[in-house]
């Protein structure tokens, strides 16, 4: 089957996104409790081989912002609630009044004369800080852009990997709101009126220039695109994925010859949220599956201390992406493998 990494350390690279901004941006995030003592589970999830979090997490608050009262009115952020549609291409684009946001793609790509497929990981985030909205200097970083790329190379026995975070502006980092058009500098992920959406990544080490083109309409997670994430009901996302993205396009690694032409599939998941992991949460798995008859599955548990599970997921898709079976979200116990 056709598997995009599974259980990926989406944990690991939040703790970088709480320590990449200190002072503007300590709302979010799973910063080492002795570096920043007020840090906590953002909604973002993670893998088993990532250091659990610090005790003595509390809720995220515009007060972390240092001096954010002192500057002007504190940020408020969006409730999330049920029953709120999904509603496309708005919803591809960004949505900025949210405290976090992501678009999470991952897949294989087959290379000629390879021994066997490598290993991708394209990631954009957007960031509202708790930095107060009555700045007006075009310098204030309300919203950050960051993003992360990686390439597994089993045949070299190596991880490539670069990333990048820059406040939003004058420019050269944005989110566009009408559709999925995000930049970082010279690095793009852009969806156009085709449905294929186009990555375009200069890293240290290697470059990728990738086409994802979608065979099925967007799939809402949860109730209609509402993703429970904990026991109560504000801890949730704005979720729908993209399996079985077709994927074609160059891949240039440093020391090669020159760019290689490469295909394979991919799954992407946009997640957007305003809220944080239960406070008894220690770290977030998530899989997405591309499968040989064309169907998807995705599964996730929020995990706490000691094997409990304090809420889990999981949705099969068919292959036109219009049908699923699954749990509807449940909540763990000790013991419990999460599924319903």
């Amino acid at each position: 089957m056709h598997r995009p990494p599974t259980f990926d350390s989406r944990r690991r690279w939040l703790r970088w996104l709480a320590l990449a901004a200190p002072g503007s941006w300590t709302t979010l995030g799973l910063a080492d409790a002795a570096a920043q003592p007020a840090a906590t589970n953002a909604m973002e999830p993670g893998a088993a081989s990532s250091p659990p979090p610090r005790s003595g997490k509390t809720p995220l608050s515009p007060t972390l912002d240092n001096g954010a009262a002192a500057r002007g009115s504190a940020v408020t952020y969006p409730t999330l609630v049920p029953g709120r549609p999904l509603v496309f291409p708005r919803d591809h684009g960004a949505h900025p009044d949210y405290r976090t946001e992501w678009w999470y793609l991952t897949g294989w790509l087959q290379r000629p004369g390879a021994a066997g497929p490598c290993g991708v990981q394209i990631t954009f985030f957007r960031s509202r800080t708790g930095h107060s909205p009555a700045n007006p200097s075009r310098f204030a970083p309300h919203q950050l852009i960051l993003a992360h790329v990686a390439l597994a190379l089993p045949e070299r026995h190596a991880l490539l990997h670069d990333q990048r975070a820059a406040r939003q502006g004058f420019g050269l980092t944005d989110a566009k709101l009408d559709d999925t058009d995000v930049r970082l500098d010279d690095w793009t992920l852009r969806r156009d009126a085709d449905d294929r959406y186009h990555a375009d990544l200069r890293a240290q080490g290697f470059a990728l220039r990738l086409t994802f083109t979608a065979i099925a309409p967007p799939f809402a997670q949860g109730d209609r695109g509402f993703s429970r994430k904990g026991p109560r009901p504000e801890q949730a996302s704005y979720y729908y994925s993209r399996p079985q993205l077709a994927v074609d396009g160059t891949l240039a690694i440093d020391g090669d010859s020159g760019p290689t032409n490469v295909e394979g599939r991919a799954w992407l998941d946009h997640e957007w949220s305003s809220e944080i992991l239960d406070a008894q949460a220690s770290g977030w798995d998530w899989c997405g599956l591309n499968l040989d008859d064309g169907s998807a599955l995705m599964a996730f548990v929020v995990r706490g201390a000691e094997r409990t599970v304090i809420w889990s997921d999981a949705r099969w898709i068919s292959a036109t992406g219009m049908g699923s079976k699954g749990s509807k979200g449940s909540k763990g116990s000790k013991g419990s493998k999460g599924s319903k």
